[in-house]
């Protein structure tokens, strides 16, 4: 079993030493609440060292904001409760709300420093005057219990991230030798598990600054190959998506251009690959590239589109299996030359700013509500549900559905209330030695640090302990008073509880519910891409590398709340990746506009506009088939752009009106201006230069993939 692996065991042992040698610091400065310092020795433990570390570092800093903040408005509202009560309840929800838009490791400062100052506030309101030896009191003990704790995390068998990372990063190499494949062969093979191993890369990249390896310095080069793989994504799709195009015409696949994907699909499965044959590969894309002149032929647009995918792939895969050597390495060597020009630009996440606001209005009246009855009924151990409250609001807030955890919290918290009670009653009074506390703690709080290493029970370990350690109020001296014990295990229960039922009344949301938030942010980004009138190449690059992050990022939170209310997470994975090429062919038209003659611009901003109104169809109600107008003023604009004069910007703002219409209308048939073409023939030398064409990441529109219409939006 998990929870009795050798590792799982010196995950507990560690843990439960660096508590023992805390409780005894604190206990030989006299410090006033102990318990704090061990209860902030199992929150801030960590089975990864990195992990560890950067809780420690955020905890530190979010506890000397909140301290600072109590003893700001603690003596300034002495005279006024009430309005003391309101604005630390305003402090938790405006805290807990900054977090929630934070997705990294950083959101954890935010929400510790709000229920921090409640910790610290709430129970200096009857008496104010001790408000900073309180602050001070709190920072030390929690300063204790993080360098204890970080000291021996660091020293005693500390564990690196590197295996964990590293494993990720295989899988997703894996995985990229079979998509590749079968974009190759114009399968339509889903990239949803790719976009997971990033997320899960991610995650555990939030820490690799503070990991004791040597990938703490390779923080550049990890960012650098998750923007290639998440470009990558859209560029296999693309691929996919062409090679199956091109097959449905007369005549299929040409044998120049079967001979190259068969000679990249050798490349790809040799796993490595030499640097002469990628060079080799990246010739013949530019030796199959068409003329396209001022009136080309569908099946030239089609190829053209697909030799810009091909060689974006065979430079990201080049960049991707560098970097990943290079990491896999421990970081050692030189730093790999990657040949794929990137904008690097800060992280776009996925942001929903109205359930952060829900979450804080029901963390700010679930403080209040707890004030009241704190006021109302002259409770002594008011103050504690009040701070229990704020603490479930604030833990479980980025779940959809808060209250099942908080409900099983509050069972946490009975369960600890009676382990304390069997403690103080019964174990405690014959521990007359520090030697002979520590075997009394032993059994809790070994079982409690073995259940933390395992994902299915970290919570249950962890509430454990911080509950006891709360319940059982460790002091320097034994006292023993039933009735505190009693009141305060009822203060607990009734903060969580009344935290559970206004988390039900205003936040709690089903998985579709949030998923249908999640799609509808897709489509308001289109809709802002759709208003675009102009816009420099610096600015377009940035664009897409952000539209891709925040895309694909969404599309990692939705295949889980998909698979929860029964439906197929690949159809979503597919629908957002046509939702991504579309929003990258749009960043392109208005980038290659410029210089337009007035009747071809006008015909291409009453396109734009009717595309607005689509997005915010969709964005408003949902999937809908696009209008049979948007065609036609689609097929308006590409006759327009593709009857001026031939020349780059008239190629690529041609390519991406194409990409724009095949993601919308996938199904419908070439336009009539192409269906009376005939094909171009293949040159010997391509007509566009080589720089223009090895352009940065995407620069070229990705075309979409043949699905519904209803699922192209």
């Amino acid at each position: 079993m998990i929870l009795f692996s050798a590792r799982s065991w010196v995950f507990a042992t560690r843990t439960f030493v660096a508590l023992l040698l805390t409780l005894y610091v604190a206990f030989s400065l006299n410090l006033e609440k102990p318990y704090w310092a061990a209860m902030t020795v199992y929150i801030v433990s960590q089975p990864q060292t990195g992990g560890l570390r950067s809780k420690s570092i955020y905890r530190f800093i979010s506890t000397l904001i909140g301290a600072a903040v109590s003893v700001v408005l603690v003596p300034t509202l002495v005279d006024a409760p009430e309005l003391l009560g309101l604005m630390l309840a305003l402090w938790v929800g405006l805290c807990l709300y900054i977090s929630l838009l934070d997705r990294t490791p950083r959101s954890y400062v935010f929400m510790l420093a709000g229920y921090t100052a409640a910790f610290i506030g709430f129970p200096a309101v009857t008496d104010p005057s001790g408000i900073f030896g309180s602050a001070v009191s709190r920072v030390e003990e929690i300063g204790i219990a993080i360098v204890i704790t970080t000291m021996i995390g660091s020293l005693v068998f500390p564990v690196s991230i590197a295996p964990l990372l590293n494993g990720c990063l295989d899988r997703w190499s894996r995985d990229t030798h079979h998509w590749t494949e079968a974009a190759l062969g114009g399968d339509a093979a889903s990239r949803g598990l790719m976009a997971a191993d990033i997320a899960e890369a991610d995650r555990l990249a939030g820490n690799l600054v503070y990991d004791p390896s040597g990938l703490s310095r390779a923080g550049r080069q990890f960012g650098d190959l998750r923007a290639r793989m998440l470009l990558f994504l859209p560029t296999l799709s693309s691929i996919g998506d062409h090679v199956r195009e091109l097959g449905r015409l007369p005549g299929g696949v040409s044998p120049a251009m079967r001979r190259l994907l068969d000679n990249m699909l050798a490349w790809n499965r040799t796993g490595h690959g030499s640097g002469e044959d990628a060079r080799r590969l990246h010739r013949e894309t530019f030796d199959l590239m068409p003329v396209l002149t001022s009136t080309p032929a569908w099946r030239d647009v089609l190829t053209s589109v697909l030799l810009l995918r091909l060689r974006e792939a065979i430079e990201l895969m080049q960049d991707c299996r560098a970097l990943r050597r290079y990491l896999a390495g421990g970081a050692s060597g030189p730093v790999p030359h990657l040949r794929h020009a990137v904008t690097r630009a800060g992280r776009a996440q996925h942001v929903d700013h109205g359930m952060a606001a829900l979450s804080a209005l029901a963390a700010v009246l679930a403080v209040l509500a707890c004030c009241a009855a704190w006021i109302a009924l002259g409770w002594p151990a008011g103050a504690m549900a009040v701070q229990m409250a704020a603490v479930a609001c604030s833990f479980f807030a980025a779940m959809d559905d808060p209250v099942p955890m908080i409900r099983n919290f509050t069972w946490q918290a009975i369960i600890g209330l009676l382990i304390a009670i069997a403690y103080v009653y019964a174990i405690l009074p014959a521990a007359s030695s520090f030697e002979m506390l520590a075997l009394a703690l032993a059994p809790v709080y070994l079982l409690a640090g073995l259940m933390m290493t395992s994902p299915r029970f970290y919570f249950w370990g962890l509430g454990t302990a911080v509950n006891t350690a709360v319940m059982m109020g460790l002091q320097g001296r034994y006292t023993a008073d039933m009735a505190a014990t009693l009141n305060n295990g009822i203060a607990v229960v009734t903060g969580m509880s009344i935290a559970a039922m206004l988390t039900a009344l205003l936040r709690s949301v089903g998985a579709g519910w949030i998923a249908r938030r999640i799609m509808r942010a897709n489509r308001t980004d289109l809709v802002a891409l759709a208003r675009l009138r102009d816009i420099g190449a610096r600015m377009a690059a940035a664009q897409r590398n952000r539209l891709a992050d925040a895309m694909l990022d969404r599309l990692v939170l939705l295949a889980p709340r998909l698979v929860a209310v029964g439906q197929n997470p690949r159809q979503a994975a597919e629908r957002a990746l046509v939702e991504l090429r579309l929003g990258l062919n749009l960043i392109d038209v208005p980038r290659f506009r410029r210089g337009l003659p007035d009747s071809c611009a006008g015909s291409i901003t009453r396109m734009l506009a009717d595309l607005d109104r689509h997005f915010a169809d969709l964005a408003r109600h949902g999937d809908m088939p696009a209008p049979g107008p948007l065609l036609a003023g689609l097929d308006a604009s590409i006759a327009a752009v593709g009857g001026m004069p031939a020349g780059h910007r008239q190629v690529r703002l041609l390519l991406a009106l194409v990409g724009v219409r095949r993601n919308l209308f996938p199904g419908a048939a070439p336009p009539d201006f192409f269906v009376s073409m005939p094909a171009a023939p293949l040159p010997a030398a391509p007509a566009l230069a080589a720089p223009a064409l090895a352009a940065p990441a995407l620069a070229a529109p990705a075309l979409a993939a043949p699905v519904p219409a209803t699922s192209a939006a």
